[in-house]
């Protein structure tokens, strides 16, 4: 069966992003590939959690990047306990580790965020029918064998403040040997945080360790 064959019904549609304009601009395509659909958009995993209890949703399509919320607790949780439920992730991240692992943990599709609509199309078509989608970007890539680093969305700055802070020196240490203020330093800390999805300093440490970057 091809994407074209495959029929999506109206159905409730959940987005979580905390990037509103990316939402809008997902949400008309997806008004476009599936006429009446119900879309709701949330920006935490905690609202979005509740909201499930009370309705039934037949995609979710989640950000990875989301402030304060684990998205990878969310996508088990979802697996374990909302029934007929695909979820698709579309994420700016593009490490094929983190790929496969997401997949793993039960996602049934990773996109890039430069997907087009057809490519969201065939996503929802796939997974609808019970199938699994990756992105063409991403699945050139997995067929060479080939991965970007999260560490390569940093800023030569940033990269500089997570080699140091790493290797263990604090922030007074980093800010003086890079010519920059404290908070500046903290400024850059909360970003490598961010882009690479990490909630503690030994979390960092044992990043940096494994790709290598101490």
């Amino acid at each position: 069966m091809t994407g074209e064959d495959t029929f999506l019904p109206s159905c409730k549609i959940m987005l979580l992003d905390d990037h509103e304009l990316f939402a809008q601009s997902l949400q008309l395509m997806l008004e476009q590939i599936i006429p009446g659909a119900q879309i709701s958009y949330f920006k935490r995993t905690e609202d979005a959690k509740k909201e499930l209890t009370l309705q039934n949703y037949r995609f979710l399509i989640a950000d990875l990047m989301i402030p304060g919320s684990n998205v990878g607790e969310f996508i088990t949780y979802c697996k374990k306990n909302v029934s007929g439920l695909s979820i698709l992730i579309v994420s700016s991240i593009m490490d094929l580790r983190m790929v496969k692992t997401y997949i793993d943990m039960g996602a049934d599709a990773y996109l890039s965020k430069g997907t087009n609509s057809y490519e969201l199309k065939m996503a929802l078509e796939k997974t609808y029918i019970g199938k699994k989608f990756i992105s063409s970007d991403l699945s050139a890539e997995l067929i060479a064998g080939q991965s970007v680093s999260p560490a390569e969305h940093l800023t030569n700055k940033e990269l500089e403040v997570l080699k140091l802070v790493a290797a263990g020196h604090n922030v007074r240490n980093t800010a003086e040997l890079l010519h920059i203020s404290p908070y500046t330093v903290m400024a850059h800390r909360r970003n490598i945080m961010k882009k690479l999805e990490l909630h503690t300093a030994s979390e960092l440490v044992g990043y940096a360790y494994r790709n290598k970057l101490i």
